[in-house]
């Protein structure tokens, strides 16, 4: 298998399951009564969206964002309009460019180290 984005590093699965925890977040959904806890009902709502998905038409343009892939999580995000790759902040893991200054050199994402776990 190859990368989609060859230029890019490859996002962990970890990192796949908290962006896709941090959009189930943002839904209100239908609780069913069946389900034993909201987690459980997010995630079987999940299951239905995927299965929406997965039915769809094949899209040969499909790609993944590539403006910005975060130092610290390598999650890939779109920069804002007139926006600067090294003032973009993450918005899954925090990240802050400004946190690389003289002084703090050593934090996570700052250097060329592959990240550690998040």
């Amino acid at each position: 298998t190859t990368l989609v984005l060859q230029d890019f590093q490859e996002t962990s699965s970890a990192i796949m399951e908290l962006s896709v925890i941090d959009a189930i977040q943002r839904w209100n959904f239908r609780q069913p009564r069946a389900s034993c806890c909201v987690w459980h009902g997010a995630v079987a709502r999940l299951a239905r969206v995927h299965r929406g998905l997965r039915s769809r038409q094949c899209n040969q343009t499909f790609r993944p964002v590539s403006d910005w892939q975060c130092p610290r999580c390598l999650l890939m995000d779109q920069l804002d309009e007139d926006m600067l790759a090294s003032e973009k902040e993450c918005d899954l893991c925090g990240f802050n460019p400004a946190d690389c200054n003289e002084m703090n050199m050593d934090s996570e994402g700052c250097d060329d180290d592959p990240p550690g776990d998040i």
